[in-house]
């Protein structure tokens, strides 16, 4: 099983929505090492190289560090810093694949030549590289006739994301024919979906992942015949509540600044981000991305093969979402003194609610958020809610809702990428699978999906 760790860089230094940062510094201390691993265990997909370079530096330090004569943090540390100085970000331990975030483009490492550099046919000892662990795991595959596995696990800004899409693209590129070239397009166009609805600004990261996603590349008697995938723990409670550094989720940008006009006649109930409460931590940085952002979305939902009334019914539920988000509680009673109930502020936000969710009356939302109906020994009791419990109703609603659409669209994407039946006599099914662990973040105030995420990593 391969393994991955990753570590963090400096809190003023994150990677933005492209994986590009404009500063890049030195982050080498021996109290903290800030670096990403990804690699091989035993049966996986990294093999140790001997010497060799990537990147193209002429460092002294070895390729692989379980060749230096003392092994301890120090020297590990100090090793990292040379490679890293020469551009040579990654490095084996064992078997395991380190990778130092650079945090500046280097284009001339992910390029056709590097590709080809670590084909099938090509031994498996060349200099430590990302498409290494890609070339090990295909050729154990196919050799072993094993499942192999891929774990990318760090903390934020990393580089785990990116890394994923790097091990993906070169795993699929094996793979020759029309057919594979069609399933390979399917494949790497979930990811965008994935990030625009997983993703969002945190404090440390442009482009977190705010959930753990599985991805499993299938092979029918060596020949790939598609893909499934998994999500984990999605952060719902960032829909309702950011920090004083973050954004809410991609997609709830992008949908507000560029939802088309076909779309906005139909809700009729869109507003500017401003409008919406949901959004209360930092301002969008580059508002005017999100519009392209948004419209390269809608291409690829499109592409994938969603059809136009399941893209309808996505815009319908993120707006119902940031529609809730406007719903505000005062006291009931006559003289809005009653401390055990409570009652919409805005009857017109309850209105656009039901609108959007296609309800009968404002009055079934107002009802469902503001009382609770028990039921004791066959008979129904209905209760008030106090303002703060009407406010975590509201919320829960939300997040629930965006959750679901979450899912349903993981479930959606594997139908789409579904392995097609083989005809014929039984295939062997193998696969290939890569995890892109949720990354590890501190803030002032954690929440508990973070508590469980740093747990996980």
């Amino acid at each position: 099983m391969n393994r991955a760790l990753s570590g963090m860089p400096p809190k003023d230094e994150y990677i933005d929505a492209n994986g590009v940062d404009t500063a890049r510094k030195s982050s080498f201390e021996t109290d903290k090492s800030y670096i990403s691993i990804e690699g091989a265990g035993e049966g996986g997909a990294a093999g140790p190289a001997r010497g060799g370079r990537a990147g193209g530096g002429d460092a002294a330090a070895p390729a692989n560090l379980v060749e230096l004569a003392t092994l301890d943090e120090g020297t590990m540390v100090s090793a990292l810093e040379q490679r890293y100085a020469s551009n040579e970000i990654y490095t084996y331990v064992g078997d395991i694949l380190l990778a130092i975030n650079p945090y500046t483009p280097l284009p001339a490492l992910y390029n056709k030549k590097q590709a080809s550099t670590y084909q099938v046919v090509k031994p498996t000892t060349g200099p430590p590289h990302i498409f290494a662990i890609a070339q090990k795991a295909y050729k154990n595959l196919m050799n072993l006739k094993t499942n192999q596995c891929c774990l990318i696990s760090g903390e934020s800004g990393a580089g785990k994301t990116e890394t994923a899409k790097y091990f993906l693209a070169q795993l699929l590129q094996f793979e020759l024919g029309t057919a594979a070239a069609a399933i390979e397009a399917k494949i790497l166009g979930t990811q965008p979906i994935l990030e625009a609805f997983g993703n969002a600004k945190t404090a440390l990261n442009n482009n977190s992942s705010r959930f753990g996603k599985y991805i499993e590349i299938i092979y029918a008697n060596g020949v790939l015949v598609g893909a499934s995938m998994e999500k984990y723990l999605l952060e719902k409670s960032r829909v309702a509540r950011q920090q004083a550094k973050e954004n809410n989720f991609h997609v709830l940008h992008y949908f507000v600044t560029g939802c088309k006009k076909e779309y906005r006649d139909r809700i009729e109930c869109l507003h500017p981000a401003d409008r919406y409460l949901y959004f209360n931590g930092a301002p969008r940085a580059h508002p005017a991305d999100d519009k392209r952002e948004y419209d390269e979305l809608v291409k690829v939902f499109v592409d994938v093969g969603f059809t136009p009334p399941e893209i309808e019914d996505i815009h319908t539920v993120l707006a119902a979402v940031l529609a809730i988000g406007n719903l505000r509680f005062k006291q009931g009673g006559e003289a809005g003194d009653d401390d055990d109930s409570s009652e919409v502020v805005d009857a017109s936000a309850a209105e656009e609610v039901a609108a959007i969710l296609g309800l009968p009356s404002p009055e079934q939302i107002v009802t469902a958020l503001t009382c609770k109906a028990n039921v004791v020994n066959g008979e129904r009791f209905v209760r008030t809610l106090t303002v703060e419990q009407a406010d975590d109703a509201r919320d829960t609603l939300a997040k629930t809702l965006y959750e679901n659409l979450f899912s349903w669209l993981v479930t959606r994407l594997n139908a789409i990428l579904a392995a097609k039946p083989s005809s014929g006599s039984a295939a062997e099914v193998a696969s290939v699978g890569v995890l892109d662990i949720f990354g590890f973040e501190n803030f002032a105030h954690n929440s508990f999906e973070q508590l469980c995420i740093n747990t996980a990593n």
